[in-house]
């Protein structure tokens, strides 16, 4: 694998094609490879320019005298011609760290051994670990989002295409998703609960566009005061949401065998009170089944609960029955319009 590094970009008074002795720092808006964290022995990706000239390759490192091989070119482009020849360096050329196509890392779907590392010249990996492995450092080497691409700095993403998933480093919105293990009981009241008491709040990422869906179910065994059930989401930490569009359908029946469905638009603009999405009910036995699917741009990130409320307390605890869920998948920035080839 290869090592990498930030703004890494040195001087040569080398001339020929063979090991390249490195000098000063090619600029004070860069570092030396040892002040850019390559230690001795280690393999990098670089590029050398010389005039109009350049060189992609990899080498290895030594600290002592401060050199770096050519091990493998590949890529070149000498007077115009594109080729992996060596340079036949001036004595005025410059060195830096990249990250070339060839190292790039791919990850694929579904179980580890499905992600794939290119690494070394183009060989892949030999396991899943060691591919999880080069990501993971790979990723933790990049700051500011941003790699060294020859002669200039580039985003992972960018945010103008509005296409895509936002990979910038530091900034990958992780995939939500809980599920109840066993019943759980609520409480016999007339203000906002949570889907799940014992853990109700999401933190959500900022700049990031959420798809969303879930599954509520509500038992209850006694109690014949009149109420309907309303949905809600509750917010805190600073949450905005800059747009936000559900579908939500629910059973219209109290009892789990089959029933009508009712289904309703929630965009947000109800707030703390929510939509009902059932009607009055004065069942002792009542059986609420819910779900929803839609999607949410979230601009200031922060905490999500999403909620139930009956609009009296119906006279008995509501069960929050198991396998009851909540996912959220991150699918691009807060301007995502699309994913994929779409023609």
């Amino acid at each position: 694998m290869v090592a990498l590094a930030n703004r890494v970009r040195v001087n040569t008074s080398t001339t020929g094609t063979g090991t390249v002795t490195l000098g000063t720092k090619y600029s004070n808006a860069f570092v030396t490879f040892a002040e850019g964290g390559i230690t001795d022995g280690q393999t990098v990706a670089y590029c050398i320019e010389d005039g109009n000239d350049f060189e992609v390759g990899t080498g290895v490192y030594t600290s002592s005298g401060t050199t770096m091989t050519r091990a493998a070119v590949t890529i070149s482009s000498i007077s115009g011609t594109v080729g992996t020849t060596k340079l036949t360096l001036s004595g005025t050329a410059n060195v830096r760290i990249v990250l070339a196509k060839e190292h790039a890392y791919y990850a694929g779907c579904g179980a580890a051994s499905n992600i794939v590392a290119v690494a070394d010249g183009g060989t892949g990996q030999t396991s899943a670990a060691e591919a999880v492995g080069e990501l993971t450092q790979a990723l933790s080497t990049l700051t500011n989002a941003q790699i060294d691409f020859n002669a200039d700095l580039v985003p992972l993403y960018d945010a103008s295409a509005d296409t895509g998933v936002n990979i910038l480093a530091g900034s990958i919105a992780p995939y939500i998703f809980t599920n109840l293990a066993t019943d759980i009981a609520g409480q016999n009241v007339n203000t906002n609960q949570s889907w799940f008491p014992s853990a109700s709040t999401i933190t959500l990422a900022s700049n990031t566009t959420y798809r969303i869906s879930g599954l509520l179910w509500l038992s209850r065994s006694a109690g014949t005061t009149s109420h309907t059930t309303s949905f809600m989401f509750g917010s805190s930490g600073g949450l905005v949401a800059a747009s936000q569009r559900f579908i939500i359908h629910c059973k219209t029946g109290d009892t789990t065998a089959s029933a009508a469905v009712n289904s309703v638009m929630y965009d947000g603009s109800a707030g703390s009170t929510g939509v009902v999405v059932k009607a009055a009910s004065t069942s002792a036995t009542e059986q609420i089944l819910m779900t929803i699917e839609g999607t949410m741009r979230i601009t200031t990130g922060g905490g999500l609960t999403p909620q139930f409320c009956f609009s009296a307390a119906p006279g008995g605890v509501p069960t929050i029955k198991a396998n009851s869920y909540f996912e959220m998948a991150p699918i691009g920035t807060d301007l995502v319009v699309s994913a994929g080839t779409w023609a």
